[in-house]
């Protein structure tokens, strides 16, 4: 039930996309709009899926770099026997975009902090601990692919949790949204 709700969203997104707003002219110097909403999978907020709002802060700007700012929110339930609470995470990030037309080459700096409840987890040695408000730093370095009111990014991620035993990880991410 949950996957067919998620793949609506996604189809919904991108036919969105395709039909809304008004053509760019090919003699145009970017296709970046001032904002952004899109749906991210497996990015900065450590769910499945995440909604965000992207501002572009000199999108007008005839040059080649750009800069942005995102925030965005994502929720998941805790899978364990003993504790099953819900997450909120809530991503914010600073962007550099350099490129021009429709590609564009990304970098970002994000702070994602998370809500829930206390929770100790037996399963590792000595246990883990987990309070009610964690954060973790998110790098990424990626592809932006932005068409009229279409927008995709693909970008791999490192993530440094220094609240869990400084633990790294290294992992992809898509967002598929509009631009107006």
């Amino acid at each position: 039930m949950k996957l067919r709700i998620v793949l609506t969203s996604i189809i919904v997104l991108i036919l969105s996309a395709c039909s809304f707003g008004q053509k760019a002219t090919k003699d145009s110097v970017s296709y970046l709009r001032k904002n952004g909403v899109y749906v991210e999978c497996l990015g900065n907020s450590e769910t499945l899926l995440s909604l965000n709002y992207e501002r572009m802060l000199n999108a007008k700007s005839p040059g080649k770099l750009h800069y942005a700012v995102r925030a965005g929110i994502g929720t998941y339930k805790r899978r364990d026997e003993q504790d099953s609470a819900r997450v909120v995470n809530f991503p914010f990030e600073a962007i550099f975009i350099y490129g021009r037309r429709k590609h564009f080459i990304e970098a970002g700096f994000g702070y994602t902090a998370s809500f829930g409840k206390h929770f100790l987890d037996s399963a590792y040695s000595p246990p883990a601990h987990f309070e009610r408000y964690n954060h973790i730093y998110v790098f990424r370095l990626g592809y932006r692919y932005t068409y009229d009111d279409f927008l995709l990014r693909v970008t791999p991620l490192y993530i440094y949790n220094p609240d869990f035993r400084n633990k790294t990880l290294f992992r992809g991410c898509i967002s598929i949204g509009i631009a107006f």
